[in-house]
């Protein structure tokens, strides 16, 4: 067998072995749309049946999410709760959440999340951490 003939029975098997291990319905009908924050006002362009996947830096603190406010459900609706993955590097101080919402039907609608505690006492449990953006939703056709 030539070297080109290895190196594509390799390639064959690893392509096998990644598609049996992917979970079943990890992939979302729609297209995953990534936003990260940024200085100039953010639009996100969707259409019914995408994953819109927010990536927030974030410096934990106990009992603390970033949570949705006044979620127009009609046309977002979350996915899961917000996961936080910390950064591994040697000077790191936080990580990054991701907080996942479906596209449900057409519509524009504003989306703002808030960094707070939802145990605590009235007004306490607040942060002065928010991201907020615009959304627009049209049908999947």
């Amino acid at each position: 067998m030539n070297k080109f003939s290895r190196v594509f029975v390799i390639l064959v098997l690893l392509a096998i072995a990644l598609t049996a291990c992917a979970a079943p319905g990890s992939v979302p009908e729609g297209k995953l749309v990534v936003i990260e924050p940024a200085p100039n006002p953010i639009t996100a362009k969707l259409k019914v049946g995408d994953v819109l996947e927010l990536r927030l830096p974030t410096i934990p603190a106990e009992g603390y999410t970033w949570q949705p406010q006044d979620l127009d459900a009609k046309i977002l609706r979350q996915e899961g709760e917000a996961e936080y993955i910390a950064d591994k590097g040697p000077n790191a101080s936080g990580g990054v959440t991701t907080v996942r919402f479906k596209a449900l039907a057409a519509g524009s609608t504003s989306l703002t999340l808030i960094y707070a505690n939802p145990k605590a006492a009235s007004g306490l449990g607040l942060s002065s951490q928010s991201f907020g953006l615009s959304v627009e939703v049209e049908s999947g056709d």
